[in-house]
């Protein structure tokens, strides 16, 4: 049985992240003895893998040749042959050590334009080689590792142009020794965006050595056959990645599109898996787009860079467009003129996939032409833990919310527990009308409720019914609902010979539109006050008003925003269907 309410269903432990290492495994990889296994020698030839071609930020490569790194919302000093090396500095937070350590700052120092820019990052790279020579969790983390390698190899050209003739031998050797440790972690816990990061990053070493020995191109050989497997499996038949985040999507098909681009330039043929999941990917990439360009926030998502978006699509080679709906996933997308709705009608991602999952069941977000009327919190990438974490709660998107509880629990280590898995969806199209209707049935165990919305292409036309008036949203329109957890949402309607019967509901629930960003708001005195009595719903009891909230700024701030509730408060005369048995 599930802990009840809230924030009280949230078992969330927000002290020590999981997955790290036992104490006595930590020590054995700190040792001497485990660096001594990753070799002395170095292989004897290199070759620069497809070099790096994504925009950096000149602004942050001209900090950082000021001495400050910008990233992860966090700035603090970073220099070369320093009395306090930065790369496990106590204090800094673990956002900012993850950017330092990943060296993709090494674009924008790249494009910041400055001659010096190139012997700046030779000094750093030989620092790091200097200082984490050892293993450690924080510098030798997989992910932080994958992505330092391939940040090495596709900047190598550029930073040997300004280097010294012995640098070559020194890059050469510690990274072969990432190499090797990064294949042997690899052996187990592959899960997600993460393992297509990971293999990505062998695929370059093994490319970048290849000239090498056989053993080489035997190892390319394994690892292309197990990204071809894996990403099989992890982009789903739809194109939509198993996480279910649209910033996700962007993510590894930039990954899939890189290993494309570093399989041609060694004049090498992709797996056909590949290249049909990044056909796959890019469609359902634009899916996720608003008219502004931006992503839409769901589990987890922030907005994302524009052009980076646009660049990842022409580069995919896919001209596809956005179709309607994700069949596997279960998103749905609704368009009439330049309004668009986006609602995410599926269950949350399983076992495995869902550690960045949020409780959004349900939700929708709505634009109007460049302008975002409706959305979900969202994060960013530099928000702090806590911060991640009560974005994740079902009040934090645009959706019902029953008794300040989440529709699926967030345990203590991430992972959804009791979620809203029984979610129908009944779409219709006929004549340029669209039809959507969906339920879930997240609260159905605690509170005998079923979550049911409806919506149609035409009300997105008609201005006598702004979408901001809480008690008339087609979204929001609390119907009772017949058949979710039966079949067949059509079988049957509400107030029909075979309507279930209806018993008082003791929760108070509360029906949440998160207002976009750059929408304008009257002053209080001048905004039409809020409905107080739901009754073209036939809910009476139904208290209108607004919150304040904050929300994520896609340049890592915390914002302020609005957000329109409907609530109904505890033991009104208000009714809820029962569900069916």
């Amino acid at each position: 049985m599930r802990s009840t309410p809230a924030i009280r269903r949230t078992k969330a432990s927000l002290e020590a992240p999981t997955g790290e290492p036992h104490a006595l495994r930590r020590w054995l990889l700190g040792s001497r003895l485990y660096s001594m296994t990753l070799g002395y020698g170095s292989p004897s030839t290199f070759f620069a893998v497809a070099p790096d071609n994504w925009p950096g930020d000149p602004a942050i490569g001209h900090r950082l040749l000021s001495g400050d790194l910008q990233a992860r919302g966090h700035v603090d000093a970073v220099a070369p042959e320093s009395a306090d090396p930065p790369w496990q500095r106590a204090g800094a937070p673990p956002l900012w050590l993850e950017a330092l350590n990943g060296f993709a700052w090494l674009r924008d120092l790249r494009d910041s334009g400055d001659i010096a820019a190139a012997s700046l990052a030779v000094r750093l790279v030989d620092d790091w080689t200097n200082q984490e020579w050892r293993w450690s969790p924080v510098t030798w983390r997989r992910d932080v590792l994958a992505e330092r390698m391939v940040a090495w190899i596709r900047h190598y050209d550029w930073m040997a142009a300004a280097a010294d003739p012995g640098f070559a031998a020194r890059f050469v050797f510690s990274l072969a020794r990432q190499r090797t440790h990064l294949k042997r972690t690899l052996r187990t816990g592959l899960v997600g965006h993460e393992a297509v990061a990971a293999l990505k990053a062998l695929v370059f070493a093994d490319l970048a050595f290849l000239r090498d020995g056989r053993s080489f191109e035997k190892s390319l050989e394994q690892t292309l056959a197990r990204l071809a497997r894996f990403v099989k499996r992890y982009v789903l038949h739809d194109g939509i990645v198993a996480e279910r985040a649209p910033h996700l999507q962007l993510v590894v098909l930039r990954h899939l599109v890189d290993v494309r681009a570093a399989l041609t330039s060694a004049e090498r043929r992709p797996p056909a898996e590949l290249v049909a999941a990044i056909d796959r990917l890019a469609p359902m990439l634009r899916f996720f787009r608003h008219g502004d360009g931006g992503l839409a926030l769901f589990n987890g998502a922030w907005e994302g860079d524009r052009t980076l978006i646009d660049l990842a699509l022409a580069r995919s080679g896919s001209s596809e467009p956005a179709p309607k709906s994700a069949l596997v996933s279960g998103f749905q997308r609704l368009a009439a003129g330049t309004s668009l709705v986006i609602a995410d009608s599926g269950s949350p991602p399983g076992r495995g996939m869902d550690g960045i999952a949020h409780a959004g069941t349900l939700s929708f977000e709505m634009s109007a032409a460049h302008e975002r009327l409706i959305v979900n919190c969202g994060t960013h990438p530099g928000a702090a833990r806590e911060w991640r974490h009560f974005m994740r709660y079902t009040a934090a998107h645009s959706t019902a919310v029953v008794d300040d509880t989440n529709s699926s629990e967030i345990t203590n280590h991430g992972a959804l527990e009791y979620r809203a898995g029984n979610v129908l969806v009944d779409r219709a199209d006929s004549d340029g009308a669209q039809w959507l209707d969906m339920c879930h049935d997240g609260y159905r165990s605690l509170y005998g409720i079923v979550h049911r919305r409806r919506a149609r292409r035409g009300y997105l036309r008609r201005p006598r019914r702004p979408a901001r008036h809480p008690a008339r949203s087609p979204l929001h329109r609390p119907l009772p609902p017949p058949s979710c957890g039966q079949g067949d949402l059509g079988a049957k309607r509400p107030g029909g010979a075979d309507a279930p019967a209806e018993r008082p509901c003791l929760a108070p629930a509360c029906l949440r539109r998160r207002h976009g960003p750059g929408r304008k708001h009257l002053p209080r005195r001048d905004r039409p006050r809020a409905p107080q009595r739901a009754d073209r719903a036939g809910r009476p009891g139904a208290d209108g008003g607004h919150d304040s909230e904050v929300g994520a700024d896609p340049d890592g701030r915390v914002r302020p925003e609005r957000q329109t509730l409907l609530s109904r408060p505890r033991r009104r005369s208000g009714y809820i269907p029962n569900p069916p048995p």
